[in-house]
């Protein structure tokens, strides 16, 4: 699969962004950065959740070559393989979240922790249908998820349906369909909040990505992409939305992006030179800093319990303003440190071939979803 440097700069981008803006609405340590930065603190918390809406971009950018990739695949084989990919850090995320949780509940309160989980909300999150049942999330992120499966199914059964409705051409009719949903979206289902627990909501933008990457297969393509875009600019006029805005500026980052690469793919990898940084045989640190993004998204909810807990029991032992400071600050940079090892160290051992079919052999029909 061709690798694309600019992915990883929106991933890393995304991802630092969500956990800043989930630092600045949780707990204890939320109230102590806004009463100390005001101003920047609620501006992060403003505007760090749109980020999201990149990583939307950035898996129907994905999604499109996964089912290129996989074009004969049944949709269940497709969403199998899809869910199989997420679930092993998922899974060991929500038990360390859960663990969190009980650790530090004595030591700070309110509604932002989640309860004790029962049966049926963690059948719930296993099968990631918690939002659509208005079941309460264990942690910050999960429904992220199930909107991914969602999406990533949606389109896996709109190509595959296609494909055996005997089209002319079944690949340009998914385009075509794929383009009246996005513009769908764009203009009626994303400005209804009742719908974001639905994929519709996001289609918008994971849309987007998807035609992104098809836009260089044919010119038909470069023009639906064009016309949905055009759309979203339709679709900003008539209700401005952040949210819709970064989805395009993520959209037009990836056509440049990509377009760059594969101008230089041919120089990059000519037989007389050695591969440059970030190229396959060289997995930097940026490569490995993206690559962790979506445990990072997961599991820092976990460790801002805990520096709540701790911010808690260190805080009110100052008096100082600045002894005060000192310690918040010290504080979330623990928290973020934390954060960011957990993350590259589930990305290391969980997130692999290996974890992922020893997550399908724990299925029933474990044969459609074998990887």
């Amino acid at each position: 699969m061709v690798h694309y440097p600019i992915i990883d700069v929106l991933k890393i981008t995304a991802a630092q962004a969500i956990f800043w803006h989930h630092i600045c609405a949780y707990g204890p340590i939320s109230e102590a950065l806004d009463a100390a930065w005001p101003t920047l603190t609620s501006s992060v918390f403003e505007h760090g959740r749109v980020a999201v809406h990149a990583f939307l971009v950035i898996a129907g950018f994905l999604a499109a070559a996964a089912l290129t990739r996989h074009a004969d695949d049944t949709p269940l084989k497709a969403i199998g393989r899809r869910y199989c990919r997420l679930m092993p850090v998922y899974l060991v995320v929500l038990v360390l979240t859960c663990i969190a949780v009980a650790i530090c509940r004595k030591s700070i309160g309110g509604d932002w922790l989640p309860q004790p989980p029962g049966i049926t909300q963690i059948l719930a999150h296993i099968l990631l249908v918690q939002d659509l049942f208005a079941i309460p999330a264990l942690s910050a992120g999960v429904w992220y998820l199930a909107i991914d499966l969602q999406l990533f199914g949606l389109l896996s059964c709109l190509a595959w349906l296609l494909r055996h409705a005997r089209a002319s051409n079944p690949e340009c009719a998914t385009s075509v369909v794929v383009a009246i949903l996005t513009a769908s979206a764009m203009l009626v289902f994303n400005r209804h909040e009742s719908l974001d627990i639905t994929a519709l909501y996001f289609l918008g933008s994971y849309g987007l990505g998807f035609l992104t990457q098809r836009c260089r297969r044919s010119t038909t393509d470069a023009i639906l992409l064009g016309a949905v875009l055009l759309v979203g600019v339709m679709a900003m006029i008539i209700e401005p939305r952040s949210r819709l805005m970064l989805a395009m500026l993520t959209s037009l980052a990836l056509i440049i992006g990509s377009s760059a690469m594969h101008a230089t793919a041919r120089d990059t990898f000519r037989p007389d030179r050695r591969p440059l940084p970030g190229a396959p045989g060289y997995p930097g640190i940026g490569r490995r800093l993206a690559e962790s993004s979506y445990a990072l998204f997961l599991c820092h909810f976990a460790w801002i319990v805990v520096g709540n807990a701790t911010w808690e029991i260190l805080g009110g032992a100052n008096t100082s303003v600045n002894g005060i400071l000192a310690t918040l600050i010290m504080v979330v940079i623990g928290i973020w440190g934390l954060s960011m090892v957990t993350a590259l160290s589930l990305n290391r051992w969980m997130e692999s071939p290996i974890s992922a079919h020893l997550v399908s052999r724990l299925l029933p029909n474990r044969w459609t979803m074998r990887l």
